[in-house]
């Protein structure tokens, strides 16, 4: 599993207006589903050696609330227990690390040694999301500590789309390398399938991998999240879709024309083969208007369980 999380305490103890036993139950609930979610995607979950001691309502320490018969639902005493014995502590044992205990989040003044941690990984080089039990409007927040600033993002609730546009600042963050792009692809964008083998046609793109890969990021990110729902919804047609994601988007669709499709050697680049099967990545998203394309496949039901086929990098393939 790769260190992408941390449990922190930003946002304990609870103010008294949540303080209620309904509330501290489904914040609790939250922060497990939540942690579930991380693992689930293959994340590993880091906290503090001491988070079990910390208030989550004024004189109600979470070990309280974790073990004292009656204080919560008994299933969720059992998952929490189980899910916060499962975190690695990252100031115990090998794990063991320096951190900055005060820190400033969007310039308030806070003691939370576990952001003060997430803020030292991102300083570092490593990307780290601070998960927290607090409520809390996913999504970055400025970090000062030791004189350095930085943006981390905070997330509360188990829902995918905070967690996506975190994975997808990974690759500016940590500078990934083709290869390395390719093998986050499936945690960036979940509802794609990518050619094997992809990775090596990054250098067709004009400019070199580095200066677009932003914008790659960018429009597989749209490409995910957006096409299919509306590509759908205007019954396949392509123009209607390609204003939409346009207009709602900033992105550049495309099809080929008849001139492209009646060049059999033009055309026969759009093809490859995907688990044994050939298809055609008619399809294209423009990065600018005159060079760099993504070339994909709609998807089809029997091949690669239906997801939308990205196939091919390039400049501008023949027409």
């Amino acid at each position: 599993m790769a260190t992408r999380f941390c449990i922190v305490e930003a946002g304990l103890p609870l103010a008294d207006e949540q303080a209620s036993e309904v509330v501290i139950g489904e914040r609790l609930e939250a922060l497990v589903a939540l942690i579930a979610a991380c693992w689930d995607e293959g994340q590993e979950v880091y906290r503090g050696s001491g988070l079990e001691f910390l208030d989550v309502v004024p004189g109600a320490p979470l070990c309280d609330l974790m073990y004292q018969v009656g204080r919560l639902d008994r299933v969720l005493q059992g998952a929490l227990q189980q899910t916060l014995n499962r975190c690695r502590c990252w100031d115990a044992g090998d794990n063991e690390a320096e951190a900055p205990a005060e820190v400033c989040i969007d310039s308030v003044a806070v003691n939370a040694p576990s952001v003060g941690w997430a803020h030292a990984q991102m300083q570092s080089g490593r990307a780290v999301a601070c998960l927290q039990v607090g409520p809390s409007t996913d999504g970055p927040r400025r970090v000062e500590a030791d004189g350095q600033s930085t943006q981390l993002y905070f997330l509360s609730c188990a829902i995918a789309p905070p967690r996506l546009a975190f994975y997808r600042t990974i690759p500016e963050l940590e500078d990934l390398s083709e290869r390395a792009y390719l093998d986050h692809a499936p945690l960036l964008f979940p509802d794609l399938f990518f050619k094997p083998g992809l990775d090596q046609e990054f250098r067709r793109f004009a400019g070199g991998y580095r200066a677009v890969r932003a914008e790659v990021t960018r429009h597989l990110a749209i490409l995910n999240d957006h096409f299919r729902r509306v590509f759908e919804r205007h019954h396949k047609d392509l123009k209607k879709t390609a204003d939409e994601l346009q207009s709602g988007h900033s992105v550049d669709l495309s099809g080929e024309s008849a001139n492209t499709k009646g060049n059999a050697a033009a055309w026969k680049e759009r093809k490859i083969s995907i688990q044994g099967t050939e298809i055609y990545c008619e399809l294209h998203l423009k990065l600018s208007p005159t060079a760099n394309r993504i070339h994909f496949h709609p998807g089809h039901k029997a091949i690669a369980c239906g997801k939308v086929i990205v196939g091919i990098f390039h400049e501008h393939l023949p027409t």
